[in-house]
């Protein structure tokens, strides 16, 4: 059953319908009942959300026979006016067209052969229903955990057996890439329009085509599932500024090493949490900044506010990761949902997409992120990018490696 006016769907358990699907962000969109009717709003997605095809921005008004698109797992809309009942009622249907001929709650007869129908409605006294049909293939098992959220267990989309197996943090198969982040390499141009260059794999050392090479590769390595992760040449030259700032801290050679050394138990550290090695690391190196000391104890330190920071912005994509970054002096405050909320009300005041907006570029680029936090975001870059071949970059030490 679910109640109230409000509706989220998402991947968290917060959420009034889990969905464990690596597609779907922790809160994905949200479902509102309004004088008018219906509506829906992505909520920051990293993925995005289609309506009818065309992106979702902002906040539409539903309509019967609309089709949502979470990232990929579509949801059919149907509307159904004169139900009396206040409560709403929420039911099963393993059926990808929606479901019609219902009245106050009570399901029409199940199809042949379909086994468990699958339908989410939502009633209200005087405007009606909801019917949210999932495709076929996706089968929801509800359940009395998280105080009764209805979690969705066991999907596993059909995948080649050639392609390595990811899994989320809740250790879900997640094998799918999501749609292109704002840094992707294989279009000409970036959602804002930006210019984009693949990296050059024969770059010259310390030119701003390496620092675009290894960047690229550390950004890979510090999310769940963003293999086309790059950056763009403007970013890449903001990058190669910082590393020439970093370059010469003497104590940073030593704080690479420190963490090699304890990369074993870095990496178990990491791994408990859902974290990237590489992430936690070379946020531990950040961290201490000039001055030498233990990689190990700092990313110990560290690790609680991280994974606290990852269930509310995520870590999917490399920029969700630079995000936490810029987030973590709101998380040693205890603001863990400062930066999420801003990214969520920027998807309403801008019409950039939702992957677009997620990103440290465009908060720097608007205005909506404090200069600390920024130089924080692009500190951990400039050092994620050294770690990943320091000598090409005149920092005598070895690579740093996960």
């Amino acid at each position: 059953m679910v109640s109230g006016s409000r509706f989220t769907i998402g991947r968290h358990s917060s959420c009034d319908l889990t969905i464990a699907d690596g597609r779907l962000s922790r809160e994905h969109i949200v479902i509102e009942r309004t004088d008018a009717g219906y509506s829906a709003a992505d909520m920051g997605s990293s993925n995005g959300t289609e309506l009818n095809g065309a992106e979702l921005i902002g906040r539409e008004q539903l309509r019967n026979g609309d089709v949502l698109d979470l990232g990929g797992v579509r949801v059919n809309i149907q509307l159904e006016s004169g139900l009396a009942a206040a409560t709403p009622v929420m039911q099963e249907q393993n059926a990808v067209e929606p479901i019609s001929g219902l009245a106050k709650g009570v399901a029409a007869s199940e199809p042949n052969g379909l086994g468990f129908p699958m339908v989410y409605l939502l009633a209200a006294p005087i405007l009606g229903l909801i019917v949210l049909a999932f495709a076929a293939g996706l089968f929801i098992v509800f359940s009395d955990n998280n105080g009764g959220n209805a979690s969705a267990q066991n999907f596993e989309d059909p995948i080649d057996e050639d392609t390595p197996k990811r899994t989320n943090k809740k250790g879900q198969i997640d094998d799918e890439p999501p749609p292109a982040s704002t840094n992707q390499a294989t279009p000409a141009t970036t959602p804002t329009g930006q210019n984009v260059r693949t990296p050059d794999n024969t770059a010259p050392a310390g030119s701003v085509a390496m620092v675009e090479q290894h960047a690229s590769g550390f950004l890979r390595h510090i999310a769940e599932n963003d293999p086309t992760a790059f950056l763009t040449a403007d970013q890449a030259k903001r990058v190669d500024a910082k590393i020439k700032q970093l370059a010469g801290n003497s104590a940073l050679a030593a704080n690479i090493e420190s963490a090699r050394k304890n990369a074993s138990q870095i990496s178990s550290l990491a791994k408990a949490k859902g974290l990237a090695p590489g992430l936690v690391a070379v946020a531990a190196i950040n961290k201490l900044g000039s001055s030498r000391g233990d990689a190990l104890k700092t990313s110990q330190d560290m690790i609680e506010v991280l994974d606290k920071l990852e269930t509310q912005i995520g870590s999917e994509l490399s920029d969700e990761a630079l995000l936490m970054i810029a987030a973590y002096e709101q998380g040693v405050a205890g603001d863990f949902l400062k930066m999420r909320n801003m990214l969520q009300n920027l998807s309403n005041e801008f019409s950039d997409s939702s992957r677009s907006i997620r990103t440290i570029w465009f908060l720097e680029q608007k205005g909506k992120i404090s200069r600390p936090d920024y130089e924080r975001a692009l500190s951990f870059l400039a050092i994620g990018t050294i770690a990943q071949s320091p000598k090409d970059f005149g920092v005598n030490t070895e690579p740093l490696r996960f």
